[in-house]
């Protein structure tokens, strides 16, 4: 079953490096989050170029070791050497730009800075407590970063220790090959150093790419007790972790620091996040960010069971701070990249917000949304009566839509259902591959030449409304989900049609009636075969989210739920494929 997919773009790196030393010349003395943005463009860029094979890689490094050293000054609070710090960044950059060409290249999304709250600035931290262990004048290091994130987080760790008077002998990234959990690296003649720092965002499922680094290193000359594990957690791989991967996830071999150990501007984490609600709200809070899970938004909402559509495997960080005035706010991590924070800034100035069913965000805080809990009764398939299709639902879907897709957009989200879909239906003998590659070729032949508009919520179950003791009802977390770390992607508006239907459990009447309503404000109409083939898409990626999060989950009432969950999406998926399948027949 798919879940997750890699998440890129392409652009060209000599108009992001313009863009970039444009921005940064504005800002002789960059903020926290400003110095961080920065690092990491410059940590994305030099992955494409890496990845490209261009010439240019060694100056796009230099460009982002110099990121990471001014990201570690304005860490420090020092101003003069900021300002020194920004113009030779600039100086980097100008060097790296007039040598870069106008092709496009692919950018990888760093999916920790975007999607999990991975900082930085705790590799700086694991960095200064790994220091303490040793001597600076008797060793050397090697820090080796596994790209995409590698390029970012290499940099602040050769930085941070260069800081700290160690010699880096040698500081480059690199992505292993093979496929996990059978991954291997070719150093080609490499030395290693007396110290060896291999960095990444993992474990992962296996953790077999960091393993692969190091055993090169230690192919290569390295003491197994030279190597180390610079990792996001502490908790080491996944179920696919093979018995040779085990021995070298060894705990005095990995070094991390937590999210909520990690301090962001002179605060822990949990206390910058109180303090940054106090200054939206202009409220005292009572104590520091508290963890947000599923049970605890349970709680806090007071609804007696879980409902369906809840998959904690594709849920963002979120935290929780309580007001002394007995009204609380949401954090919600919306992304460190500069492309996460532009997102929101243009939501924050979209019509849609002013709306009377949205939730304005306050402010964003380090790359957490800061957004008011909303008290009140959230709603219940019940209340999908025909007033509140034509006067909340619909409109609201339309309203979200703010943006269209291009032919090309809209053909590689039919692609990516469908490999959904063929992955669903391996399991299934009732479904062979080639009616997948039916209905998708049938689809595909629906697209023409014109845009369309792109779903804007993906989040439209029942209990994502609430209604207010004033009897206002308001949408909650919308937006930004067709940028997640998962397969969906951009697809168009009819995403959140079959979405609605399916959470809803709306008759056909009333998905009648949401159709009709939407098409009546965006214009938008598909055939009844490319709405049921985008449902079972859906069916698919819901069925896949409850499975993978009933993996994770050792409460039994709770996995039981969520694998209750599963058997309904691939039920509606079964059926909708039926559908699906007599029709290219019948075709």
């Amino acid at each position: 079953m798919l879940l997750y997919a890699k998440q890129s773009f392409r652009a060209s790196p000599r108009q992001l490096a313009r863009s970039l030393r444009s921005r940064i010349a504005e800002q002789p003395l960059p903020n926290l989050a400003e110095a961080r943005q920065w690092l990491i463009a410059l940590g994305q860029i030099e992955q494409a170029v890496l990845d490209s094979g261009l010439s240019n890689g060694e100056q796009a490094s230099a460009a982002t070791l110099m990121a990471a050293d001014l990201f570690l000054e304005v860490r420090s609070g020092s101003s003069s050497g900021t300002r020194a710090a920004v113009t030779e960044l600039v100086r980097k950059l100008s060097i790296l730009e007039s040598g870069l060409v106008d092709q496009e290249l692919e950018f990888r999304i760093p999916e920790g800075f975007a999607w999990y709250a991975l900082y930085p600035d705790s590799y700086a931290q694991t960095s200064e407590r790994w220091s303490l262990r040793f001597e600076p004048a008797e060793i050397d290091v090697c820090v080796i970063g596994l790209r995409s994130i590698g390029t970012t987080l290499a940099a602040v760790v050769a930085q941070a220790l260069r800081r700290r008077g160690f010699r880096i002998a040698n500081c480059l990234t690199l992505r292993p090959s093979g496929v996990s959990p059978f991954r291997y690296v070719d150093f080609h003649g490499f030395s290693p150093a007396s110290q060896n720092i291999i960095v990444d965002e993992g474990p992962g499922v296996s953790g077999a790419s960091m393993v692969a680094v190091a055993r090169a290193l230690r192919d290569a000359g390295a003491r197994p007790d030279s190597i180390h594990f610079f990792a996001g957690h502490a908790y080491g791989p996944g179920p696919a972790v093979g018995p040779e991967a085990k021995t070298w996830w060894q705990e005095d071999r990995i070094w991390t620091t937590s999210l909520d150990d990690t301090f962001l501007g002179g605060k822990l984490l949990p206390d910058a996040l109180a303090s940054a609600a106090e200054d939206y709200t202009g409220e005292r809070a009572m104590g520091a960010a508290e963890p947000l899970g599923t049970q605890g938004w349970q709680a806090l909402a007071d609804l007696r069971a879980w409902p369906r559509a809840v998959a904690p495997i594709i849920e963002t960080p979120k935290k929780f701070v309580r007001l002394r005035s007995g009204h609380n706010v949401v954090l919600k991590f919306a992304g460190m990249d500069l492309t996460g924070q532009q997102f929101w800034e243009s939501q924050a100035n979209a019509r849609l917000l002013t709306d009377r069913a949205a939730v304005s965000p306050l402010g964003c805080h380090q790359g957490w949304l800061v957004l008011p809990w909303i008290d009140g009764e959230r709603l219940s398939a019940a209340d999908a009566h025909s007033q509140f299709i034509t006067e909340y639902l619909g409109p609201w879907i339309a309203a979200v839509s703010t943006r269209k897709l291009h032919p090309d957009e809209i053909r590689a989200g039919i692609h990516r259902v469908a490999d959904a879909l063929s992955a669903w239906a391996t399991r299934q003998e009732a479904f062979p591959a080639s009616a997948i590659e039916g209905m998708t070729e049938q689809v595909l032949g629906e697209v023409g030449t014109a845009s369309q508009p792109c779903y804007g919520d993906g989040r439209l179950a029942p209990h994502e409304w609430i209604r207010e003791p004033s009897g206002t009802i308001r949408a909650v977390d919308f937006g930004a989900h067709d940028r997640d770390h998962t397969w969906v992607g951009p697809q168009p508006i009819v995403w959140d049609l079959v979405g609605a239907e399916v959470e809803w459990g709306l008759d056909p009447v009333r998905a009648g009636e949401l159709r009709s309503n939407v098409q009546s404000l965006t214009g938008y109409s598909c055939s009844e075969r490319t709405r049921a083939f985008y449902m079972a898409g859906y069916c698919a990626f819901r069925a896949a989210a409850a499975h993978y999060s009933a993996t994770m989950k050792n409460e039994a009432a709770f996995r039981d739920h969520l694998l209750e969950a599963e058997r309904y999406y691939e039920q509606r998926l079964k059926s909708t494929l039926a559908f699906l399948t007599t029709d290219v027949r019948a075709a």
